[in-house]
């Protein structure tokens, strides 16, 4: 689809977007998802996670959340789990399989 969403200097959106190419110039407070294009302009700021397949930054613009690469067409729902997040559920694996091989050997 050739459908393009454009978000002006002084425009605002609360809410996810969810559009194949995106043009950002102003303030979204949510996730941005593009399976195709995104731009994001000098006064762009995004407070939310951004799923995108191409994405142009310019100086200036900001994003608050994750960077998500996607392939083109297929477009993820969430973000990625932090490193704190996959660190501290392989210690509790790794804790739980230890006292397993403690208990046996008592």
């Amino acid at each position: 689809s050739k459908a393009v969403v454009t978000v002006s200097e002084k425009g605002r959106v609360k809410g996810e977007i969810r559009v194949p190419n995106v043009i950002i110039n102003g303030k979204v407070y949510g996730d941005v998802h593009s399976d195709k294009h995104i731009e994001l302009a000098a006064k762009a700021e995004i407070k939310g996670n951004v799923f995108y397949n191409l994405i142009e930054m310019v100086m200036g613009s900001r994003v608050d959340g994750n960077l998500v690469h996607t392939k083109a067409g297929k477009a993820r729902t969430e973000a990625p789990e932090s490193d704190a997040d996959s660190s501290a559920k392989t210690d509790a694996k790794s804790a739980a399989k230890v006292s397993q091989v403690a208990s046996k050997s008592a």
